[in-house]
């Protein structure tokens, strides 16, 4: 029954559940030397064997961790920006280096007024979201929102 409303909870604040989700088993993409991941996103990437260490040139602006079976990299867009990736041997060789820039997502709007900025997500309506750069006053009550929204998911599932 718990399994039930937990499920019920996330389909009405709009998540997808596990089970219904694609169970795809494609292959990461090849990384070619260049990354370009919108902010707060991830992609997987294939990775070269006997990758044994990465090393994040600013890992304020991206997170990158292997996949459970090492065969893969996902990169995390974290903050705007543009930093190098470097995949090592255990010895300490460079295998494969990487240019990551991470940008924009699609789909957002900018809204202006004096020195105070705000940023909508549309998709097709726009609603408030947060992004880097906002105002406080923009920020703080939607991420309050987004805090009892996540407080409440919490306490059904217990």
């Amino acid at each position: 029954m718990r399994k039930y409303a937990v499920l019920m909870l996330l389909v009405a604040l709009g998540a997808a559940p596990a089970a219904a989700q694609s169970t795809s088993t494609t292959a990461p993409a090849a990384l070619d030397g260049k990354v370009e991941i919108p902010v707060d996103e991830a992609r997987v990437f294939a990775v070269p064997s006997g990758v044994s260490t990465v090393v994040i040139g600013n890992p304020a602006i991206t997170d990158v961790v292997f996949t459970v079976d090492r065969q893969g990299a996902i990169f995390t867009g974290r903050s705007f920006g543009a930093t190098n990736v470097l995949f090592l041997t255990e010895s300490g060789d460079t295998v494969k280096s990487a240019q990551v820039r991470v940008v924009r997502a699609p789909g957002l709007l900018t809204v202006t007024h004096g020195d105070k900025r705000a940023t909508f997500a549309c998709d097709p309506r726009c609603a408030p979201t947060q992004s880097i750069g906002d105002a406080p006053e923009v920020t703080i009550p939607i991420g309050a929102q987004l805090q009892e929204r996540t407080s409440a998911a919490a306490a059904a599932a217990r």
